[in-house]
């Protein structure tokens, strides 16, 4: 997967040294949200799509296209921290955490339209769409999205990273 850049919907220069926490993250996520019905050709999706909607120097922000069963791997966000919400359908995330003696546990949540979630740095988890009509998800990172790294549970050892990917150094960011 690459995440290719796009002209957004607004760009604002801000400073880069302004980074937002995740509590910071949710309120630009649930307003752009709000934009969903402007997507209308994302409605029907036969593929996991997305494209940014807004950039500044703080943040990035990308709407997703979930279609039925649609699907990503567990996989974290590098050093940025997010904040996720559903503008229409049904998602799964399912999170991964080290528990007490050092065993991974994983916990799933449902969510519906209007639910959201915040994380920080470090958070693994994996997003599926087990509705059956297509969602629609706005996803918002600071700073801007540069890395994702893949990984797989296995029994015998735990969490293993798989693969990481870069994103926008064709961009100069």
């Amino acid at each position: 997967m690459t995440i290719t850049p796009v002209r957004p919907l607004y760009a604002v220069p801000v400073g880069s040294s302004l980074l937002l926490d995740p509590a910071g993250l949710l309120p630009i996520a649930e307003g752009l949200a709000a934009t969903a019905p402007l997507w209308t050709d994302l409605g029907e999706p036969v593929a996991r799509t997305w494209r940014t909607i807004a950039a500044t120097d703080a943040f990035e922000a990308f709407v997703i296209a979930w279609p039925t069963g649609g699907s990503i791997e567990l996989h974290d966000h590098g050093d940025s921290a997010g904040a996720v919400v559903v503008a229409a359908g049904e998602l799964v995330e399912t999170t991964v955490t080290c528990g007490p003696g050092g065993s991974w546990e994983t916990t799933s949540r449902p969510l519906g339209v209007g639910d959201r979630l915040s994380f920080g740095p470090g958070h693994v988890h994996d997003i599926v769409n087990r509705g059956s009509t297509p969602a629609l998800s706005v996803h918002v990172y600071s700073p801007v999205l540069r890395s994702m790294t893949f990984f797989d549970q296995r029994a015998d050892s735990g969490l293993v990273a798989v693969r990481t990917e870069s994103f926008h150094e064709e961009a100069g960011r």
